[in-house]
């Protein structure tokens, strides 16, 4: 009787294990597809949006990123559930920054204008930072793109993509 439930044992971790190895994939092609989306300015101009939702993600932010590999087209959408105090440092990165804050409607609630890249990790010279500003999410676009600087306190960006902005989040914790 051993000897028969140890090969039926076996194969059916093995079977476990495949199954395992493809929901795992199909798990990473999910948060992948999660963490990029649509947002819209008041002008119906549209940004590739890439969001950072968890720690890890919202401590790399866009350090790292070449110029040539961020268009003027391109924000990334630091993602809270809830308001809360903000304030963002440049280590290496590449290019100046506009920082926009947002209230809990995507509405521009404060913005820091050419926020100084800072390629490296090492001080001096000082790493640039943002002042301290009570956000619910923050927007990151190259203080070069035509779109940042047509951004204005007031304005209301919409997510564009399904599922909403909220959902993702949700599901972005989940599957992380």
């Amino acid at each position: 009787m051993l000897a028969y439930l140890k090969p039926n044992l076996i194969k059916k971790l093995q079977i476990l294990l495949v199954l395992s190895c493809f929901s795992c994939f199909g798990a990473k092609q999910d948060l992948t597809a999660l963490k990029n989306g649509e947002l819209e300015t008041p002008s119906g101009e549209t940004l590739k949006t890439r969001l950072a939702v968890s720690i890890e993600a919202q401590t790399q932010g866009l350090s790292g990123i070449q110029e040539a590999d961020f268009g003027d087209h391109e924000a990334m959408l630091f993602y809270y559930s809830s308001r809360g105090i903000r304030q963002f440092w440049m280590p290496d990165t590449y290019f100046n920054l506009d920082l926009f804050f947002l209230d809990e409607t995507l509405t521009i609630i404060d913005i820091e204008r050419n926020l100084a890249a800072h390629p490296g990790m090492q001080e001096p010279p000082n790493i640039a930072r943002s002042r301290i500003v009570m956000a619910h999410h923050v927007l990151e676009l190259k203080a070069a793109s035509p779109i940042a600087r047509k951004l204005k306190i007031g304005d209301q960006l919409k997510w564009k993509s399904q599922p909403s902005l909220d959902e993702r989040g949700s599901k972005i914790r989940l599957l992380k």
